[in-house]
This record gives structure tokens, sequence and C-alpha cells, in this order.
């Protein structure tokens, strides 16, 4: 039996003979802790929290040293794991280690639901929207949207309107966004983005989903006809930085694509939701988006 968290804690510990030993000199470094291989750098590999990844951008797929070492040599998941234990000095036989004992982090309270108030308010907003056709289309000019699909998320309740802002209505909030001077402005007007938007959407019915960066990018994924068939929906982050109570749970079983920003917190994001959701879900990918 191979310990794996000792296997991989050596390969962090020795990432540059790990590549070597992989990619012989094709490989540079591209800032602390990270590399690029190949002369276009199509595949970038870094350590995060202690351990080797990796993720290339034409093959859209990712994962760790031992996925890195399979698609490099060859071979089955069991003979890559050997082969990449063997080159660490992690002997077969060894018992795993018995790590110690951790603190347990304090739980998060659960996000609390709006109140029948703000719920009601959150209706207001939604059907002053979803009956002005003419705010529909002067908005979606401004953005590049097409009207009939703010239209539609107004009709499903997580898009309004309130005092000349944009409302993007979750099940523990409302978030208004605006432009004043020039300034993009994003202030709550009542609880938080505790849940994903359009999370109320997830259904078991639902095969494939699409997490974007923000409602916004959404919007903009669901313009682009990714929800063609009612077993598809686009659901979104509240923020780069912020992965939502739940968010991991629910999409257990089905095919994910991330389509998050190419800008460093998209990209960060993107390796946090795929090492968290790496068996859990049916499939993973990731959606090019621009910068």
């Amino acid at each position: 039996m191979i310990d794996v968290t000792v296997l991989k804690k050596r390969v962090a510990d020795r990432p540059e003979e790990f590549l070597r030993e992989v990619f012989g000199d094709s490989f540079k470094a591209a800032g602390t802790g990270k590399w690029r291989v190949g002369t276009h750098g199509s595949l970038a590999v870094s350590i995060q929290e202690g351990e080797l990844l990796f993720y290339s951008h034409e093959a859209g797929v990712g994962g760790d040293a031992i996925g890195l070492w399979q698609r490099e040599r060859g071979g089955t998941a069991g003979e890559a794991l050997r082969a990449v234990a063997a080159w660490a000095g992690v002997s077969p036989t060894a018992k795993p280690s018995t790590p110690a004992p951790r603190r347990a982090k304090p739980q998060k309270p659960a996000p609390a639901p709006m109140t029948k108030e703000q719920v009601a308010e959150a209706r207001e907003m939604s059907q002053l929207l979803a009956d002005d056709a003419e705010l529909c289309r002067d908005i979606a000019k401004g953005r590049g949207w097409q009207p009939e699909t703010l239209r539609e998320l107004a009709v499903e309740g997580v898009l309004g309107w309130y005092d000349g802002k944009l409302a993007f209505i979750y099940d523990t909030g409302i978030k208004l966004r605006w432009q004043e001077d020039g300034e993009r402005i994003i202030r709550f007007y009542c609880g938080n983005a505790g849940r994903l938007w359009r999370a109320c959407r997830l259904t078991p019915s639902v095969r494939k989903v699409y997490i974007c960066e923000g409602e916004t990018d959404t919007i903009t994924m669901i313009d682009a006809g990714a929800e063609a068939t009612p077993d598809c929906l686009v659901v979104g982050l509240p923020s780069a930085s912020t992965i939502p109570a739940g968010a991991i749970e629910a999409m257990a079983g089905k095919d994910v694509v991330l389509c998050l920003d190419h800008d460093d917190a998209g990209r960060s994001a993107s390796a946090k939701l795929e090492a968290a959701l790496r068996g859990k879900v049916s499939s993973l990918s990731r959606w090019k988006m621009s910068v």
C-alpha cells in the first residue's frame, strides 16, 4: 500500500526535480511556485496548498502529479502511482502515516434566507423589470445582452430593477449594481450572497452545470446558448474569491464546466473549485473565457 499523502508531499518538496524527470528541460519558471511547459506554455504547473497540480489549457483538463505522470508517460493510473512512488522513494509496502490531529475549523453559520418582507420586495423588483419591455431593451443594449434573456430572468425571480439599479436576487439577499460618475458600484440592498446565483434552479433534472464568475458573465453565457436544452443550467459565483455554502454538494454527479476569467483571480478560483469538485462530479472541464 502506498501512502499517497506522503508521496504528494515529496513531489511538492522537489517540484523542479519532478518536472525535469517528466519533461527534461522543456519547462520554465513562471513565478513563485509556478511553471510553464512547452514552447507556448500551454501546460501550467503550480504548487497549491502543498500539492503539485497541473492544468492543460489546450485540453481543458488538469490534475495532480500522478495524473501528470500518466498523461505524459501513458499507462494506467495504478502504474503511474507506482512509478511516481518509485521516483519519490515511497515504498509500496509502507504503512500510511498517521496525520497529527487537526483542530476542527469552526463551522460557518448557514446563510439565512430573506425575510417575508424582503422576498416581497424582491418580487416587486422582478415584476418591474419583467413588465417593462423598453427597460429590458435599454439595459440589454448597454451590455450587449438579449432583452428576452433579461425578461426571462426577471420572470424567474432572480433579476430585477430598483431605483435605477440592476438587482441580482439570491435566496439570501439582493445585490444592486450600477454606474456612478464612471465608477462601478456594488452594494447589498439586504442580506448577502450566501448561495450561488440561480441556486434555486439546481434540481436533480439538471445534468450539466456551467459555473460563471459573477452574475453578468452568467447572463452572457445564457445568451451564448448554454441553456439550449432543459437539462443544462448556468449559475454564478458571487465573486471569484467566494465559493458559497452548499455549492460543491449541489454539483454531485453532474457534468460541470468552469467558466471563470483567465486572470489571476479566475485561475485561482478555478483551481480551488477543481480540487473541491474532483471525485464528486460526473465530469469536470473548463470553458475558455476572456480576461
